[in-house]
């Protein structure tokens, strides 16, 4: 009921409905995160889940003519040569529980994390009699 606007007694229904549910707890998860030897510029072991190996290639070294590249000596990086981004990026990552796994095929850090679940279910309805046969 709206006073001076507007009776809707016994004419007009509302409902409205929330459901809210929050669930935060700890799970054991893994992430494939570079190994040590990555870390300092040494891909020399990287491989594929089939066994082949990566070239990483110098992208200083690109022929502007046939855009061939050279591959890094040896599949390393050198230091100098290094992001320091990557370099920070690097830093704040953990290193791998388990360093003997290639990080190409299988996740090689399992740990704890928290596990958010936030599910909401909202529910709302409006009836409205304009008369006996007209409902809406």
């Amino acid at each position: 009921m709206l006073p001076r606007l507007y009776n809707g007694k016994d004419r007009t229904f509302w409902f409205f409905s929330y459901e809210g549910f929050r669930l935060i707890s700890p799970a054991t998860r893994g992430f494939f995160v570079p190994t040590e030897a990555m870390r300092n510029g040494d891909f020399s072991g990287l491989m594929d889940a089939q066994g082949r190996r990566y070239t990483l290639y110098d992208p200083w070294t690109t022929d502007p003519q046939t855009w061939a590249r050279q591959p890094f000596p040896g599949n390393r990086i050198p230091a100098s040569r290094q992001s320091p981004l990557a370099k920070y990026l690097l830093s704040v990552t953990p290193l791998p529980t388990h360093p003997d796994t290639n990080p190409l095929v299988e996740a090689n850090w399992w740990g704890p994390v928290p596990d958010f679940r936030r599910q909401w279910t909202v529910t709302t309805r409006v009836d409205h009699s304009f008369s006996e046969k007209d409902r809406l």
